[in-house]
């Protein structure tokens, strides 16, 4: 059973790596040529002092005039916000143990919107204003439970404001039950949020 799990967390991982590993190579510093690339100074000790305990630094926004960036850790995500000098963990958040990294963050109506990866409930998704975390999930008309009520939903992979509503996409993985080692996907997942009520959009003619 632990080598199961072992497998499934790495290919999950792997699920994930995958699905960021365009954004990375495109955005890569100092790759372009262009002037200024060969200028870029270190921000934060390695892992935030942690070392590779934080194994990634993603992703990163601007928020109410604050830089905040979350860090990918096996005992639970962390937040941090960069001060004039420093980052400084941010000291009280929502986050559990299973949730392993916060995978996108989107600032909408005047909020912060954090979503995480978590393989063993599903994802969590939470609203964070500066000083106070409401998760969305447990809201009404949010699903009632992680993952929008499917716990396949493993991770909030995209957020994107249009025409005034919150969209929002995530990554639905199931293990097979009998080979027990393939992943296959059910069906991709968006939902939209006007403000006041999530609905799921039909996304059935849509390839996987």
């Amino acid at each position: 059973m632990k080598t199961l799990k072992r497998l499934t967390t790495l290919a999950c991982m792997v699920c994930l790596l995958l699905a960021f590993a365009p954004l990375a190579r495109a955005q890569g510093p100092g790759r372009s040529g262009q002037a200024g690339s060969d200028s870029w100074k270190k921000s934060a000790e390695a892992g935030f002092g942690a070392g590779s305990a934080n194994a990634m630094a993603m992703p990163i926004v601007e928020f109410n005039g604050k830089l905040y960036a979350g860090a990918a850790n096996q005992k639970g995500a962390q937040l941090w916000v960069k001060g004039a000098t420093k980052w400084t963990r941010v000291a009280s958040t929502p986050f559990t143990k299973d949730d392993i990294a916060i995978v996108k963050m989107f600032v909408y109506g005047g909020n912060l919107y954090m979503g995480t990866a978590n393989i063993s409930v599903g994802c969590g998704l939470w609203r964070y204003d500066g000083s106070t975390w409401t998760d969305v999930f447990m809201l009404r008309g949010g699903g009632g439970s992680r993952g929008f009520g499917d716990k396949y939903n493993l991770a909030v992979t995209a957020m994107e404001e249009f025409k005034g509503e919150l969209y929002l996409g995530m990554t639905n993985y199931v293990l097979d039950q009998i080979s027990q080692l393939k992943l296959y996907t059910e069906e991709i997942k968006i939902w939209k949020y006007d403000g006041a009520t999530w609905s799921q959009l039909d996304t059935s003619n849509l390839d996987n």
